[in-house]
Order: structure tokens, then C-alpha cells, then sequence
């Protein structure tokens, strides 16, 4: 992981790229109360602009479909792709974009670091793309003491090691820690250099190949512990709630248009990757992407919240406890079910 110094560095030389790129972006959303395109019975709004970082993750592609096909009504998503974490995380304290792209987990460290936003909607759900491998002599989570296993510090990788590690009554401090990115991790088990990792695909697969390697959970076996969630900073929602409303409506009608048009739809969001779109569905294999009955489900109700808020609240607590944090957030100040209660 980069020092805290590198971090800072490369954040600022980071927004200022993203105030380039997206300039005018923010700033040009809806008064506060305003309907959206996404509601029932709405007005028609004015065009406005919104803007959002993101990383490289499969996860995130119906927004590129969304965007190409004029799904998002007279609102303009404008998406910057920075892979940096500090970079993102930077640029949404400091207002140089309206949101930015997060797991529930890491949006529960990174709002108790200063980030002030909500989420408004779920994107996806690992669901076997993020995993642990290790050396066949590791048969359960409890063999994990005193093995050295790699993963990158403060990300999903982390927290899915902390859950499996408190569900087999381990802390911590019973496993060597090797502060390592997912790619390289994999990479590293593969040479035969750790014992165990925390990764995701292709090195998932790969172990599984292995003479003397083999998954050992996989985020399959954990249901909605890994979702991916777009969050945007409280005064772009207080100012622009129409538009927010727009980009989650244009989310839906995005999956709605990959199922009834699948070839095209597969090959507009694989060009905006750079990949291959037979790469691209087979990254698609370890991803299950959130409609609205399932964000309906995962969001719950103000009578009976879904299990978004009990995940975020777990992440805290993991967080604290790990030394990531030393402070958490509620999970009912940082997530809004306004925006999929709409829904219709």
C-alpha cells in the first residue's frame, strides 16, 4: 500500500486532473425537492451534469451502457475512471466530484476518514470474484493461524479477511499480514511465495489449477458481505436530488436494456473497458448486479432495514477493532433509501 505521503501526492495531482476533466460537472444540478425523471408523476427538469469517479471494476459497466444509451434522462453523468483509492476518496472531500463508486465496507472507513456523502444505490455484489486461496495443508479457516497470508490493508480484501477470520474465532494478530495489492497477491501465490491470499479472479481460478493450492472461501459463500454502491457527497443531494434520482433511474433501465439487448449491450460495455467482450462476459460470471427488487430488498424498509445497514455497522466495528479506524460512522446518517424508495 502507498505511504500516506505518496497518497497525498498523487490525490492532488489527481484532482486536479478530475477538475479538468470534469469541469462545470458539479455545481448545475436541481434546487432540493425538485422531481426527477426516475419518479412517478414528475416535472421535467432542466439538463444538469453530474459527475462521479470510479475505478476499473466490472462492476460499474451498466454506467457506460446507462451514459451511451440516453438512459439517465436530461441528466449528464460525466464518469472519471482513477484507480488510486486515496486519489477518489480525496476528491470527494474536496468537492471536486458529486460521488464516487465504493463498497458498503469501505464507505464505512472511508466516511469515518471525512468523507460526507450517502449511499443511494447498490450496484452489484461479489459473488465469488474476491476469495482467499491457500496451500492444500489449509483445509479450514481455523488453519489460518500463524499462516502468512497477503492482502491489501483498509480495502474489501481486508474485510472480507477480518469476517472470516472472526467467524472461525481468529483475530488479526493469529495470521502474518502481508500489506500487498489483490493482482500482486495472486501473482505471488501462484510463484509458491505465501501460503495464502487474499485475491480475486483470475487467481481464484488459478489456485484451483494448482498442485498444491485451492480456494478456500470465496465471497459466494459470504451473500451481500461485498456490495458495490455509488455514493454522492450530502450537497449534491440536498441541491440536486432530481439528478441523483435520474442517474439511479438510468442504472435500472441500463440492466433492463443489457437483458433485452444483450450482444449489443455486452459490446458497448466491454469497448469501454478496453476488452475483449468474450473477457468481459467471463468477468461478468463473478458479479451479480443489483435490480431494483434486490436493492429494494438489500435497502429494506424504515420498519425493517435490509442488511446494508447491519454490513456497514460489521465494517465499522472490524475497522475499529483492526486499527483502521478510530472512530465509525452510523450506518443511519451514511445511507439514503429515499432514491430506490421511489422507485417504482
Amino acid at each position: 500500500m502507498k505511504t500516506r505521503l505518496q497518497q497525498s501526492v498523487m490525490g492532488l495531482f489527481l484532482m486536479l486532473m478530475l477538475s479538468c476533466v470534469i469541469a462545470g460537472g458539479a455545481g448545475c444540478g436541481k434546487k432540493p425537492g425538485e422531481k426527477a425523471s426516475g419518479q412517478t408523476g414528475k416535472a421535467k427538469q432542466s439538463a444538469a451534469k453530474l459527475s462521479i469517479s470510479i475505478n476499473s471494476w466490472i462492476g460499474w459497466a451498466p454506467l457506460y451502457l446507462a451514459k451511451a444509451k440516453g438512459l439517465m434522462g436530461d441528466t449528464d453523468l460525466s464518469i472519471a475512471r482513477v484507480e488510486d483509492t486515496g486519489a477518489r476518496k480525496s476528491s470527494m472531500i474536496a468537492g471536486h466530484v458529486d460521488g464516487y463508486a465504493s463498497s458498503v465496507d469501505n464507505f464505512a472507513l472511508e466516511s469515518a476518514e471525512g468523507v460526507d456523502g450517502k449511499i443511494v444505490l447498490c450496484f452489484d455484489e461479489s459473488s465469488g470474484a474476491d476469495g482467499i486461496v491457500a496451500k492444500r495443508k489449509i483445509k479450514t479457516a481455523k488453519d489460518l493461524k500463524g499462516v502468512k497470508i497477503a492482502f491489501q490493508k483498509g480495502l474489501p480484501s481486508h474485510f472480507l479477511l477480518l469476517t472470516v477470520l472472526k467467524e472461525a474465532g481468529l483475530s488479526p494478530s493469529d495470521v502474518i499480514q502481508v500489506d500487498m495489492d489483490a493482482d500482486k497477491a495472486g501473482a505471488a501465490f501462484a510463484a509458491g511465495q505465501l501460503d495464502a491470499a487474499v485475491t480475486w479472479e483470475p487467481w481464484i481460478s488459478k489456485a484451483a489449477e494448482m498442485a498444491d493450492g485451492g480456494k478456500l472461501v470465496t465471497t459466494r459463500d459470504f451473500p451481500g458481505l461485498i456490495v458495490d454502491t455509488l455514493v454522492f457527497r450530502n450537497e449534491v443531494i440536498q441541491r440536486s436530488a432530481g439528478s441523483v434520482q435520474d442517474v439511479v433511474a438510468g442504472w435500472f433501465k441500463a440492466l433492463s436494456y443489457w437483458r433485452d439487448h444483450q450482444d449489443e449491450a455486452d459490446k458497448i460495455m466491454a469497448d469501454a473497458y478496453g476488452l475483449p467482450v468474450a473477457e468481459f462476459k467471463a468477468m461478468c460470471a463473478g458479479v451479480k448486479f443489483y435490480d431494483l427488487p434486490r436493492n429494494k430488498e438489500y435497502f429494506g424498509s424504515n420498519e425493517k432495514p435490509g442488511p446494508i445497514y447491519s454490513v456497514f455497522a460489521s465494517a465499522a466495528d472490524l475497522w475499529i477493532a483492526s486499527g483502521i479506524i478510530t472512530r465509525k460512522s452510523e450506518s443511519a446518517k451514511e445511507i439514503d433509501s429515499s432514491f430506490i424508495g421511489n422507485m417504482k
